[in-house]
Formats: C-alpha cells, structure tokens, sequence
C-alpha cells in the first residue's frame, strides 16, 4: 500500500512540473515565429516516436507498469477538469430539482385527492342522500 501511495505522489509532482514546462512552453511559442514553431512541432514528434520505439523493447512486466502509470498519469492530470464537469452536473441536477420540484408535488396532490374535501351538510347535499337512500 505504501508503495502505491508512493508512486502515487511521484506521478503527481511529475503532472505539476509538466503543467508548469507546458505553460513556459506556451509563453515562450508566443514569441516565436511560424517556422520555429514547426520545428518544435517536429522535435516533440520526434521524441515521441523514440519513446514509443523503446517502449517497445521493454519486456512485458515493465510496459505493464508504465501503462498503469500513464493511466494514473492521466487521472490525476484530469481532475481539475473532471472537478468542474460533475460540479457543473450536480448543479444542473438541484437546479432542475428546485424548478420542477414544486411542480411535481402539486401535481401529486391533485392526482391523488389528497386535499379534497367534501361538504355534505348543504342542501344540494342532503337531497343526493336522499335521492340515494
């Protein structure tokens, strides 16, 4: 377990200094011209496809691991963004709660007879009693 939590917090630290490398990147493109940045463009793809190579000669135990790694990667990268999608969900949810609520309840009300009363003291009422009897 302590293990887990380990390289839980490792992979953790390496998506704060990934978000942090991204948003110098994204700050240093803004001054670059259109060439420069498609030779970036290149050399990330580049990097990519030796990764992606090594990855490859790995034995089997190991890109078993490193695939639970990028998926916990990913989880952790994710969760400001999954924060405020099910934020956004839940708030959809008690705002139709609150506008259709009251609505629902009244309707219930009506359906079922439950407020209806009947007053049988009258004289319209005593002559259907009669007239039933």
């Amino acid at each position: 377990m302590n293990e887990k939590k380990e390289r839980k917090l490792k992979i953790a630290k390496q998506v704060k200094t990934d978000k942090e490398l991204a948003k110098k990147q994204r700050l240093m493109s803004k001054n670059l011209t259109v060439t420069e940045r498609d030779e970036l463009k290149k050399k990330a793809k580049a990097v990519k496809k030796v990764t992606q190579e090594e990855f490859k000669t790995l034995s089997k135990s190991v890109k078993k691991q490193r695939k639970k790694d990028a998926k916990l990667y990913r989880k952790i990268k994710n969760r400001p963004r999954n924060l405020m999608i099910w934020s956004v969900v839940a708030l959809a949810v008690v705002g139709v709660g609150i506008k259709v609520g009251p609505t629902a309840a009244h309707m219930y009300s009506v359906m079922t007879g439950k407020n209806i009363t009947i007053n049988t003291e009258t004289p319209a009422g005593e002559k259907a009693r009669a007239a039933g009897n």
